[in-house]
């Protein structure tokens, strides 16, 4: 390790700020992809890299030291699926209640994972 620190090879260092920007493009990009109904029937993993991944489908298991969120079973996943169900969707609101989603999966990842909670 010391010969790559020498050459000027760092390691880095994940952070919240990190793994929550990184989740916040994830749900982005996801509700996008497949739309707000099939986004909320799915699942958000953060794997042992501390790497949020979208999986369209409800996990069946847990593995150790990984944090699953299943979207239907957030509280926030209610009120974006009402703005899902009105055709008048403003982006503000969007923008708004995914934010708040975000926070809930953020909110999951600290109570599951204890790489997550050992982050600063």
């Amino acid at each position: 390790m010391q010969l790559f620190s020498r050459l000027g090879w760092r390691t880095r260092r994940v952070g919240r700020a990190q793994v929550a920007q990184r989740a916040a493009r994830v749900i982005d990009k996801a509700m996008f992809d497949v739309g707000i109904d099939n986004f909320l029937n799915g699942t958000v993993l953060l794997d042992e890299r501390l790497r949020p991944r979208f999986f369209s489908a409800t996990a069946l298991r847990q593995r150790p030291g990984v944090a699953t969120v299943v979207l239907a079973q957030l509280e926030e996943a209610r009120a974006l699926q009402a703005l899902a169900c009105t055709f008048n969707v403003d982006a503000h609101d969007r923008k708004e209640r995914s934010a708040a989603l975000l926070n809930g999966v953020i909110r999951e990842f600290h109570a599951q994972s204890p790489a997550f909670r050992a982050l600063r």
